[in-house]
């Protein structure tokens, strides 16, 4: 092997890491910005420490910037030599690629100019678009449906969550990310799509009309008792703001207590949930931001002078990021007592750029936490009542799949690879739940993954076997579907929990009992400031 040929096989070693030094940011969650330069930094700079001081711990050593000096006669020396033509084009932005995917973060993303997804990203967190009124994450499984908007196309079709979109107009959706498949779903107004989603294991085809999807970030009521109801769908860029006016008419209602609706809301602009929360607590901590495993930010709250009723929070699995942020907020400081499912755990937030060529990327930037600094992401959080969702079977359904069950035996461990009729038996319960099993008797992949989401739903740590505990939480999570022992015909046994709560509680008022209109009137102008 000559000089060169040596010289160049070291360089390819390092395609992957080429980048990697060159984006330092920091900024609020899901700001956008155009960038001056290609990132705000002077290109080719190298920082050395000064004799006496400390090395700057983001300089790029000798050795590094040997391979980068390098890397342009790499792709004079590929362009000319590889056996096809291949342009410059092609190479830079598989090493831009290859970069971003080596983050293994599947938040993190680049978009290059002139592809359809950059241009979501200007919108991403809009209020208005054109498509079907689908929210979906993505995790190891693909893409699960999050939410629905109300009164969408979606809905009205039957679409449900906990599904996955497997197919759109009969594709495969595999190898997408996040929005591309959004893109794929979104288009104009009064064209159809099909989307394929998956419940269970088995796939059902919706034909949908894409029309203006108009996301209220918030709806409100009065229900009875004097106990107020806030669903906040989705955290954009005016909610707290519509949160306060949705609480002051909620008060001058008779509000004594309230409901704040969190449930299959997947998030948003961060510093949103932090402005309700402030507006709910006194003064204290709300959070804090960490980055590289240092706290990078503390979230604090201040003394408003609002009128304080109890508060319920209602969450569940698809509660994820900005809205986790607010109940961790809430919950810690002892102002709201939290009623539903563990959380989806995503305590992260990104930031977004947009670069001067027309490029834009995605990065997680920061991890979150509450006041106690209990990790959220991967482990969501466990609420005070762990109450599940209940499917709206009839007492006569319920008791026919029943009959149809395979009894589960508490005292039977069964590990990976077994064979047992007790495995077969949380099979069946487990295809109920909407996870995507087959009913083989064995304890394989599947079964075990699913095994894991029960356990991380009833807030313990998740192993995927089947034991004493696992068959516990299943039973409990499969009979609340049924609405077996089901207190009260109240069809969403959450929200019913949650008004008996506050019908025990609401004679408790906080130190400062200031008239509702004055009061929040008070939080409104300081929201206007």
């Amino acid at each position: 092997m000559n000089n060169s040929q040596s010289r160049m096989k070291r360089v390819a070693r390092v395609l992957a890491l080429l980048l990697a030094l060159a984006l330092i940011a920091s900024s609020c969650f899901y700001l956008l910005m155009a960038v001056g330069g290609l990132l705000g930094y002077e290109s080719g700079s190298v920082a050395y420490a000064a004799e006496g001081e400390e090395p700057d711990p983001l300089a790029i050593g000798e050795e590094d910037q040997f391979r980068l000096d390098l890397l342009e006669e790499l792709l004079v020396f590929i362009r000319s030599t590889f056996k096809e033509d291949v342009e410059y084009s092609t190479m830079i932005e598989g090493m831009y690629n290859g970069l971003f995917e080596s983050l293994d973060d599947p938040w993190t993303e680049y978009y290059f100019a002139g592809d359809s997804t950059a241009d979501v990203l200007e919108v991403e967190l809009d209020n208005e678009f054109y498509g079907v009124g689908v929210s979906f994450s993505k995790d190891e499984n693909g893409f699960r449906i999050m939410g629905i908007t109300d009164g969408s196309p979606a809905q009205e079709a039957g679409i449900t969550d906990g599904g996955y979109i497997v197919s759109v107009d009969g594709e495969s959706v595999e190898g997408l990310d996040t929005t591309q498949l959004a893109m794929r779903i979104r288009g104009e107004e009064g064209t159809s799509v099909t989307l394929g989603i998956s419940y269970a294991g088995k796939l059902t085809e919706y034909t949908v009309v894409r029309r203006k999807i108009n996301q209220a970030s918030l709806t409100y009521r009065m229900l009875e008792d004097g106990i107020g109801y806030i669903n906040i769908d989705s955290f954009s860029e005016t909610t707290s703001e519509e949160f306060s006016e949705a609480r002051l008419y909620l008060l001058n209602q008779g509000m004594n207590g309230l409901i704040i609706d969190l449930r299959s809301n997947g998030g948003g602009y961060i510093t949103e949930a932090w402005n309700i929360a402030d507006r709910l607590t006194g003064k204290g901590v709300l959070g804090y931001y960490f980055q590289q495993g240092e706290v990078y930010e503390t979230i604090k709250s201040y003394d408003n002078k609002v009128r304080k009723v109890p508060i319920v929070l209602l969450v569940n699995e698809f509660t994820a990021s900005a809205s986790e942020a607010l109940t961790a907020a809430l919950k810690e400081n002892g102002v709201a007592v939290v009623v539903g499912e563990v959380t989806y755990g995503k305590g992260e937030a990104q930031i977004q750029y947009t670069v001067k060529n027309g490029d834009a990327f995605k990065i997680t930037f920061i991890t979150f936490t509450g006041p106690s600094q209990n990790p959220i992401h991967g482990k969501g959080i466990v609420p005070d009542f762990m109450v599940y969702s209940y499917g709206g079977y009839t007492a006569s359904e319920a008791a026919e799949i029943m009959n149809s069950m395979v009894p589960l035996d508490e005292n039977e461990r069964c590990y990976e690879g077994d064979m047992s009729l007790n495995v077969l038996a949380a099979q069946q319960r487990l295809q109920y739940l909407g996870y995507e099993v087959e009913r083989t008797g064995i304890m394989d992949k599947a079964t075990m993954d699913a095994l894991r989401q029960v356990q991380k739903r009833a807030g313990s740590y998740s192993y995927g076997n089947l034991d004493s505990f696992t068959i516990k939480a299943l039973r409990e999570q499969f009979n609340a579907l049924l609405g077996i022992d089901r207190d009260g015909e109240h069809p969403d046994t959450q929200l019913q929990k949650a008004m008996d709560i506050l019908r025990d509680n609401m004679d408790v008022r906080a130190n400062d009992p200031l008239p509702a209109e004055s009061a929040e009137g008070e939080d409104l102008q300081k929201a206007a400031d």
